[in-house]
């Protein structure tokens, strides 16, 4: 008679695994689920136009557009904002161009003409980030600046900026302009 009593312990245990791996499955079901639609992988560049008359690589965009490296992206009369790695904010004014020459994650660079206005943060692995306009050069590191052909504009943080291979530490509140003449 003994023999027979160990089989009612295998059928729990067997019914207790049963379980176990039902309640894993559903679980685990759950966390699929719940990062299919709260997580996501960081967008190298992306444009969310505020105001229509924008384009991209000539083509008018509107809403939300995945951008990519070597991407030229115009304002006629319309108002846009660039996001970088989840880092940095460029808003471009109406009459500007912002053209996306490198998107390394960690030194996004880009040239431009016409007036933005760039937040950067040290986000996402961004260590730092350089914008160029005509004959200038501002490399930063976790600040607010304003940058147009030959002016900027910091509102935070210090900006390097170069100008004719000068080189301006530019601090808040200060302004750098390339003067004529």
């Amino acid at each position: 008679h003994r023999a027979a009593s160990p089989a009612p312990a295998a059928k729990k245990s067997k019914k207790w695994l049963i379980i176990g791996i039902i309640v894993l499955v559903i679980l685990g079901g759950i966390g699929y689920a719940w990062f299919s639609v709260t997580g996501s992988a960081t967008v190298p560049a992306q444009l969310h136009v505020e105001q229509e008359s924008v384009t991209v690589n000539g083509d008018g965009v509107s809403g939300t557009v995945k951008l990519s490296e070597g991407d030229v992206i115009a304002t006629r009369d319309g108002k846009a904002t660039i996001i970088l790695y989840e880092s940095t904010l460029i808003s471009l004014e109406p009459q500007s161009t912002v053209t996306l020459d490198e998107l390394q994650a960690q030194h996004p660079k880009v040239s431009q003409s016409g007036r933005t206005w760039t937040v950067f943060t040290k986000l996402a692995g961004v260590e730092d980030f350089s914008a160029t306009a005509g004959g200038t050069v501002a490399s930063v590191r976790g600040t607010m600046f304003e940058l147009s052909d030959g002016k900027i504009i910091t509102g935070e943080g210090t900006v390097e900026y170069v100008v004719d291979g000068k080189t301006f530490l530019v601090s808040a509140g200060e302004v750098v302009e390339m003067i004529d003449g």
